[in-house]
Order: C-alpha cells, then structure tokens, then sequence
C-alpha cells in the first residue's frame, strides 16, 4: 500500500477544543458541527471518531489512534493539504536534521495524559506522522528560500510537482500562526472518481491543486502502463517519455514497503525509457531505498563508469557505503563529491556523523568546521561542535560554541541545554542557572532545565531547593524520567528507602520503555539485598538497550554477591569487557570470581590482562600481588608491589605486602626494612610492629624485638600472644622478672594458654 499523505494547519488550541474537551464532554461535538455548519453525515463521524478514540487502549500506538483521530476531525472541519507519497516522515532516515523543525507529541501536548508509545512520524498506514511547530514553519519555509542545501533536498524528496503543495500547506500554516500535522490515510482518492474518497475525512476539504497532480500520475493510469507493457508496445501508446519515467518511479517509491518485486518496475523502465545512466541512477536510488546496499553501490558505480558521474551521484554512493558499513570508502565518496562540487556542506556532515559514530571527535571536529566554512548560519552545526569539543575536554571552546548556537536561535533547546550543562560541569553554577531560568521562561520543553537546577541546588547544598525543583520537574513532565532517578537518589542517600523505591517505581511505570529506570531501581535493589529484584531489573534494563560496561558488571555484583554464582558474574563480566575492554573492575571481579572456584592462573591472567591495557592499574597490581603471595611465588608477588610503588613510592598496602613477601622467604633484613617504611607513614599500624618484632625474634635481636612488641601492646594491649611473646625474648635476655609479669599478663587475656602457664611454672 502506497502513502495518501494530508498535512492539517492547526495548534494546540485547535487540538485541544476539536478533541480533548469532545473527549472530555460530547456536547462539544454539537456546538463545533454547529459553529462550522457540517452535514450531519459528518457529525455522525465525528461521534463515531470521539466514541473509537474513548476505548482506545495502551499497546497501540498514540499516532495510530489519538494522533491519527485529531487529523480526521480536523480534514472533517477545515481546508487540508494532499500529496500522494509526499511524507515529510520520510526524510529523517537520510537528513535527522528535518527532526529540528519538529515537536514531539508530549511538548505540543504536555498535560494529555499520554499511556502509549509514541513515534512522532509516521511508521505505518493510518497514522498522524510528525508535527512541524509554528516556529518549524516559519524555519523551514525561510531555510527553503535561502539554503540552496535545503532546496535541493526538498525539492527532490517532494518530486514531480508535489513541493508546490508542500510549501503551499506551508505558507497556509505560517499565515494562520499554526503548525502543520502529517497524517496518512485521512483520505484514499478513488482514482475513477477523485470527488470521492474513502476514510473519514471530507475530501471537498483537501486544496484541489494536490488532488489534480495525483488524478495527473494516479496508480490507476500508471498500472496500465504497467499491465499493458509487452514487447508489441509502441511508443506511440506512451505520451510522454518523461511523463511515464517519473509515474513509474512514483508508483515504485509509494510501493517501497509493501510486497511488490522491485524488479518488476526496473523492467518497465528498462523496456519504456531509453536513457541508461537515468535508469540506473533510480534503480541504485530504489536499492538504497530498499537497504539493499551492495545492489545500490553496483548500480551508482554504473553510472559513474558510463560518465555522467556529478557531485549528487557521489554522494548517494557514499550514503550506500554507510548503509553498508564499509566508512572508509562512504568518506572516499563523500571527499569526491566535494571535489565536484565543494560547496555541498552536507558531504561535510556526512563525514563528520561517520566520525562522530567511530568516536574520533577531532575529525569530527574539523568535518563540521569546514561545514561551518560553507554554510555559517546552521546552529545546530556549532551546537555539534561543542558536543565534539566536550569529548576533548575542551571545555571553555565547546562553551563558545553553545553560546554561539544560541545567540543564533535564543529558542534551540539542545544548545541550550548543552549550555547549562557544560557550565554545570565547570561549575560555574551561576551561569548554568540563568541559562535555566531563561530556557524555562522562553522554551516549551521545561524539565530538563527543572531538573539541572535540582543538581546545582544538590551542589549548592540545597536539598530543600534541589527536592523542589525535582518535584516541580515531575509534576508537570511526568513523562521526563532523570527528575525520577535524581530525586530517588537524595531520598536514597538519606536512607529514605521506601520513599525512594515508590519514586523510581512511578518512573518506570511512566516510562516503560527507559532503561535507566530499569537500571537503577536494580541499584537500589541491589543496596537492599533484594538479589532476585536486582537481577530481573539488570537484565530488563540490558534488554531495552542499556548496554553499558557498567550494567553488566552490575549485574556480575548480583550474580557473585547474591547468588554465589561465580559462572553467571563471569558471564556478565565478559559481556562488559566485550563493549569496554579497558573496563577495570569487570577484570577485577572477575579475577576474584576465578580465585573462588579455585581457578587461580585464570585469575591471575585477568589481572594481567587488565595490567596490560594500564600498566599502573594499581587495583590490578595489588590484586595481583596477592594472589601470587597466596601461591607462594614471593617474587612475582614482589614485583607487582614494585611496579605499585615505582608509581606511588608511599603506598602503604604495597610496601606492607612486600614486607610480607620477604618475612615468608625469612629474608628478615629486608622485611624490618619494608615495616619500618609503614611504620613512618602510619605510627599505629599494628600488624607492622607485631610482624617486625618475630623478624627480630627469628634474628636473635631480642631487645629490638622486645621494642616492636611493646609498641604492637601500646595498640592493642589485649591482643593474645603479645605478652607470651615479649615474654620469650625477656627470658632469652634473662631479664626474669620482667618475663614472668608478661606471662602472668598473658594469662589474664587468656587464662588457657598452656605455654604461657609452662613458662611460668620454670620459672
């Protein structure tokens, strides 16, 4: 099934007094028919669409049933815009830019009380599509008039005459103050009879001039060109050439989606048309349309190989290269086509999103300034260009560049919220707040801007405020899930658990699709030992998209902690590695899981493999350290120590643990010498005392031994076996008396201590 396009001027009001309040009170429909005089046969479809749209439920789309029913009332009560496979949809796929002249269901309409999916375009028969703002009209019409870019991509999307309709629906939304809704199926022009027509809606309503281009190229004459084709057709039976060329290719693009063999009209162009390269040119179009890349590229490289080769052709071969994947030769064709033609900003963008996908942000960075050579005016260029220059971390050039796509667009919400945030990232918190009070006095999307000036009062110290602009935040946006998760996590942090659960709950049910949500109500789970909870949430959470290093390891934590299965957190472990190879504590749990099921080289093979990516992986090397000292190799151990301190010469884990190593291979002078080194940075380090004492003990240095005992007593002066031990070395020295009060010491701490009872008795 092709695409019977209708774009309806109307706003928000128009919405809201045509539907919301007929919804609300069927009355409504009795004063509207009234106030605009219609026959009653439309009343009765009106009646019938409010009575469809009251039993509506939550699994089916929004824009197959609310935003499909407001474009049939309205086509009922007012003049409309037809163009037959004319969807302004259908240009986000090749050019996301279109989304900027948009707005989205839930900021047109922020008070509905949305329980559906939404697509904001159109995905199927039946349907509203995407809605373009009152200020998206203004822009678009004025961009169309001025950008040479923007006319040659609307003029090719809206071929064949249908974008003197398009700027007509424009013009006609721009001059009503309105926005322009799409919707598909309002009508079905009867090609017999185009007075005609089947759906709700009154096709006397639709601007004639769209009707007459499609009774001018209607399916109906072009399947006789079709069906009649065979090789006795003259080509006298065809008026025009040209004519029959874009009918055919019409029908064919309207077609893309349904069942029809492609090839089929490729045929009929082969047979009806006589100019080759043209006929590749649509059949590589129709392919790339089709995402059948490797067709596409063979019929592309047809044409530039017959020599009509232009900037346009290169260009499309590179969209098919970065369909298929293969980046390196969609730049190459890209870069060929700004040799053709140098001034076609867009190969420029192309190349920039390919780099932006491969996260190489300083070429990135230099597509979108020689974009910005070409075509200064575009905001959304700079905003881009901050966005690479925070990757960079250049900070204070990507807070230029924000500031630049303001002054450009005071109204552009990303550049304004990448504004606040990257001044909230410098804290420069005062910035960042005037830049959210002026977004939420100017813009129609608020919450995001509620809820960074909940994170400055956070940081301010202000959970009063902070608490406030989240509630506010989620008050009036319920549908904004970060106020949820922020506000969740103060309540959290306060032990507030009950109050934090109720809050990420109502998140989730709002907003079933976010997998944050999902994520961290598994935190929170997690924190409360609800082990089961936390594990069915990580992989809900992993299912909806949240494919994170940090997920998985997560979810590795539940397995390990609170299940004790040491193969599923491995499992997940290697899951985070494979979207983060340098991910650091996936390595480190997972050397721990390994160690637990006594799989101790695998372990250590984990650490190392970590030690590898970052050779002064301190967490690595520690862990390391001790695994080897656990298995006795006190030299690999020592090593590992080192390679610790070569970078922090005073840490005190390593320095204690190679003071170990050497006690274990009784290489004693070197162990007091470690001790002493710990014992300097921290006075009241007990195992250090006790440890160097037994050194000295083992070395027959009785008073030095005596020394670190008394001080390993000063600590812990209840300690069993301190006493007993200095006990030894008095004895040793003959010092008798001061013996005989340390075993007697020795035996209030611990009256069954034979030895010391022995001890005691000699002497």
């Amino acid at each position: 099934m092709g695409y019977d396009i209708t774009y309806h001027p109307i706003h928000k009001k128009d919405i809201e007094d045509l539907y919301i309040n007929a919804l609300e009170n069927k009355e409504v429909i009795k004063t509207v028919c009234n106030t605009h005089n219609i026959e009653s046969s439309y009343t009765d479809k009106y009646k019938h669409i409010i009575e469809t749209a009251l039993n509506v439920v939550s699994s089916d789309y929004f824009d197959a049933t609310h935003g499909y029913y407001i474009a049939n009332i309205h086509g009922l009560l007012h003049q409309y815009y037809y163009i037959r496979g004319g969807a302004f949809s259908f240009l986000f796929d090749y050019y996301p830019k279109y989304k900027a002249y948009t707005l989205p269901w839930k900021s047109l309409l922020p008070d509905f009380d949305f329980k559906q999916r939404i697509a904001n375009k159109i995905n199927t028969n039946f349907s509203s599509g995407v809605y373009i703002s009152v200020e998206g009209v203004k822009k678009l019409l004025d961009d169309y008039n001025t950008n040479p870019v923007v006319k040659t991509e609307l003029d090719c999307h809206f071929s064949d005459g249908r974008i003197t309709v398009f700027l007509k629906a424009l013009e006609a939304a721009k001059s009503q103050n309105r926005g322009l809704l799409e919707a598909t199926e309002v009508i079905e022009p009867n090609p017999l009879d185009l007075t005609k027509s089947t759906c709700y809606s009154d096709i006397r309503n639709a601007f004639p001039e769209g009707i007459e281009l499609y009774q001018a190229t209607s399916k109906h004459q072009v399947s006789e060109v079709l069906e009649n084709n065979n090789d006795s057709v003259q080509k006298d039976k065809i008026d025009n050439l040209e004519s029959n060329y874009r009918m055919i290719i019409t029908t064919f693009f309207d077609n893309l989606n349904s069942q029809l063999n492609p090839e089929h009209y490729f045929d009929i162009l082969r047979t009806q048309y006589p100019y080759t390269y043209k006929i590749d040119f649509v059949i590589g179009w129709g392919y790339l349309e089709l995402n059948k890349t490797n067709l596409a590229i063979e019929y592309f490289k047809k044409v530039i190989t017959s020599g009509k080769d232009n900037f346009y052709i290169y260009h499309l071969l590179g969209d098919a290269y970065t369909q298929a994947r293969d980046y390196e030769n969609a730049i190459k064709s890209y870069q060929k086509s700004l040799v053709l033609y140098p001034f076609y900003e867009l190969n420029h963008i192309r190349i920039g999103d390919i780099y932006e996908y491969k996260q190489q942000w300083e070429n990135a960075k230099t597509a979108y300034k020689n974009a910005i050579d070409i075509n200064p005016g575009k905001p959304e260029y700079f905003n881009n260009l901050g966005v690479y220059l925070t990757k960079l971390n250049d900070k204070k050039t990507a807070i230029a560049y924000y500031q630049k796509a303001v002054a450009m667009k005071p109204t552009y919400y990303d550049a304004n919220k990448n504004l606040a945030w990257e001044f909230f990232k410098v804290n420069a918190l005062e910035q960042s707040k005037n830049i959210c009070q002026e977004a939420i006095k100017n813009l129609d999307k608020k919450g995001p801007f509620y809820d960074l000036l909940g994170r400055i009062a956070e940081r301010e110290n202000d959970h009063n405020n902070a608490i406030d602009y989240y509630t506010i935040a989620i008050k009036n946006y319920p549908y904004q899930p970060e106020p949820y998760c922020s506000l969740m996590l103060i309540y959290q942090n306060k032990g507030q658990h009950k109050e934090a659960l109720v809050l990420i709950n109502n998140c989730i049910d709002k907003n079933p699709y976010y997998a944050f949500g999902f994520y961290r109500r598994a935190k929170l789970y997690s924190k409360l030992k609800q082990f089961e909870n936390s594990k069915n949430d990580y992989l809900k959470a992993i299912e909806l998209g949240d494919l994170t290093a940090n997920t998985y390891t997560s979810l590795g934590y539940v397995y390990a902690v609170g299940f004790k299965d040491s193969r599923n957190a491995i499992e997940a472990y290697n899951n985070a590695l494979k979207l983060d190879p340098n991910y650091e504590m996936a390595y480190t749990n997972m050397a721990s899981e390994y160690w637990l099921l006594g799989e101790q080289e695998k372990a250590i093979q984990c650490l190392e493999k970590l030690i590898a990516r970052q050779p002064n992986c301190e967490i690595a090397l520690l862990n390391k350290g001790i695994y080897q000292r656990k298995l006795k190799r006190y030299k690999e151990s020592t090593d590992a120590f080192h390679t610790v301190l070569k970078y922090n010469p005073n840490h005190i884990k390593a320095l204690i643990n190679c003071a170990y190593n050497f006690y274990n291979s009784k290489l004693y002078k070197e162990a007091i010498s470690y001790f002493e080194k710990v014992i300097a940075l921290d006075v009241n380090y007990f195992n250090a005392y006790n440890y160097m004492a037994l050194a000295y003990y083992y070395l027959e240095n009785d008073i030095k031994a005596i020394e670190c005992y008394t001080e390993a007593i000063r600590i812990n002066p209840n300690k069993e076996s301190l006493h007993f031990n200095r006990g030894l070395c008095y004895e040793h020295l003959k010092k008798y008396e001061a013996a005989k009060l340390d075993y007697e010491k020795e035996l209030t701490i611990n009256p069954a201590h034979e030895k010391a009872k022995k001890r005691l008795i000699n002497l």
